[in-house]
């Protein structure tokens, strides 16, 4: 209802296309890159991740509204995106965290 008022994609709509047009990319990119070209659109990643490092969950914020990755669909929870990329839990565990601390 909102796109047909304002003529503008929800932001649900704009997060799945900006999150799926990079995750679409040819080439397999790391946690780091593919955290970095997120926040260069305007979106700014949330890792649910424990103390031991493991990941659970991904929530995506943009212009100020937090989605979980779940409520976007499948293929933005985290169990699809760590299959997309090329994650590795040790590698990739202070990325996430010093994201996780720029998030809040």
């Amino acid at each position: 209802e909102m796109m047909e008022k304002t003529n503008l994609p929800s932001f649900k709509v704009a997060m799945q296309v900006i999150i799926g047009e990079i995750l679409e990319s040819k080439n397999q990119m790391s946690t780091s890159e593919f955290i970095s070209k997120l926040e260069a659109r305007g979106v700014n990643v949330i890792l649910n991740q424990a103390s031991t490092g493991y990941v659970s969950g991904i929530s995506y914020c943009y212009q100020g509204m937090v989605m979980k990755g779940a409520k976007l669909g499948n293929g933005f929870k985290w169990s699809s995106i760590k299959n997309t990329i090329n994650y590795e839990q040790e590698r990739d565990r202070q990325r996430i965290h010093e994201t996780n601390v720029r998030s809040e």
